[in-house]
Order: C-alpha cells, then structure tokens, then sequence
C-alpha cells in the first residue's frame, strides 16, 4: 500500500512538472510570435511610410516640370497600390503633355505657311482643296484643344483614379496628390493658356479663310511670277500683306 501511494504520489510530481514545463514552453512561444508580429508589422508600416514619403516627393519633382514642354514618362519608385496611384498621376499628366506638344507642332508658324499654298496660287483655281484643308486642320485643332480642357477639369481628374483602383485610401491618396496646390496650379495655368491659345490660333485659321476668299474675290487683279504673288495695284499688296502678317 505505501509503495502504491508512493508510485501515485510520483506520477503526479511528475505530471505537474510537465504541465509546468509544457506551459513556460508555450509561453515562449507565443512570445516569439509576438516579437516576429511585432517585426512583420513593423517592417509594413515603415514600408508604407517610406513609399508614401516617395511618391510625395516624386509628385513634387513632376509639378516643377513645364506641362508644355516636358515629358512625365519618368522612372517609377513605388509598388503595389502606390505604383498603381504613381501610375495614375504620370500617365495623366504625360498624355497631356504629349497632346498639348502634338497642338503646339500643328500649328506652328510654318504649318501656318503651308496652309497657303503657292501651288494652288499658280493655278488661280478655285482653292476649294485648300480651304477644306484649313477647315478641317482648324477642326482637328479644336477637338484636341476641348479635349485638353477637359482634362484640366477637376471632375476628370477625380475620374482617372478609377481606371487604376478602387480602394478608397488610395483614391484618397491619388485626389490629395492630383489636388495638390502646386500641380492643380499647372493645369489651371494651362487652362489659361489653352483658351489663349484656342482663341489666338483660331483667329489665325480664320485669317488664312479670309486670305483665300480675299485671293477669290480679287482673282482678276493678282498673278504668281518668280516664286512671288503681285498684285495690280498698292493697296491690294497692302491689304494681302496685312491678312499674312496675322499668321505669323
């Protein structure tokens, strides 16, 4: 009897020290799991901030760049939904770029020339080939002009997110970036000069019209000799040079 109580007694030492150890072990391992928690979260939540901080900083180079000129295609520094929002802004501000470059290119002074061709002036016809020409050069402009101003609307800009994400922090992120002060500063800028610009360029398309109706009218009085238009009289050459002088 007393080497069973004995034998009893033991096993129930025993079992209470492998309880005991059982528990610190499970201790330590929870322990270890909240310091690897500790680290992962950590790790993210720098990660976070540091790409935010970035992109903050990118957005901030890109808004030193001159819309009118400049190219936003620049090197990408973030990833995951920050890449997607990066991606947003430059993909946005470089198509308006390239579009404002590519109005800047079809009408320049030169394409200004063109319209008026001395091919058709030595056949003294009709010009009906020039004129749609001009008409539908001025049309072109005009829809890529309407276009840009578009994007300089507040209500596009918020538009354009949509196509990249949908999670609200970061559209909230893409809004607060595209909103900024000094990049809505550029567009609106930009609106500014396009209406200048539409206005400027538009009268200038009117001009060319004007010329050719004004070479229709006068037909009788004009001729093409040595590369040069003559007219009969001084005021017709004064009145032509006036109508070129507003296309330059």
């Amino acid at each position: 009897m007393y080497v069973f109580l004995k034998n009893n007694f033991c096993d129930r030492i025993t079992s209470m020290v492998i309880s005991m150890k059982e528990k610190k072990d499970m201790k330590l391992v929870v322990f270890c799991l909240l310091i690897i928690f500790s680290v992962v979260l950590g790790y993210i939540l720098i990660n976070f901030i540091y790409q935010e901080y970035a992109l903050r900083k990118e957005i901030n180079n890109l808004s030193k760049l001159d819309i009118t000129m400049d190219k936003f295609d620049t090197k990408l520094v973030s990833h995951g939904n920050y890449l997607k929002v990066e991606k947003a802004i430059k993909n946005y501000l470089n198509e308006y770029s390239i579009n404002l470059q590519n109005i800047n290119k079809l009408v320049d002074e030169e394409s200004f020339r063109n319209l008026i061709s001395y091919k058709a002036l030595q056949s003294k016809d009709n010009f009906s080939s020039e004129i749609k020409n001009v008409e539908e050069t001025k049309k072109r402009f005009n829809f890529y002009i309407n276009n840009l101003l578009k994007m300089c609307d507040e209500k596009s800009i918020k538009q354009n997110i949509k196509n990249y994400t949908n999670n609200i922090y970061f559209k909230n992120l893409y809004n607060d970036l595209m909103l900024d002060k000094s990049v809505l500063s550029k567009l609106n800028l930009s609106t500014e000069y396009l209406e200048d610009y539409s206005k400027n360029i538009n009268s200038k398309f009117d001009t060319c019209l004007e010329i050719y109706s004004f070479l229709i009218a006068n037909k009788d009085n004009w001729k093409v000799e040595e590369g040069e238009i003559r007219f009969a009289t001084e005021e017709l050459i004064n009145n032509y040079n006036s109508l070129i002088e507003k296309i330059k």
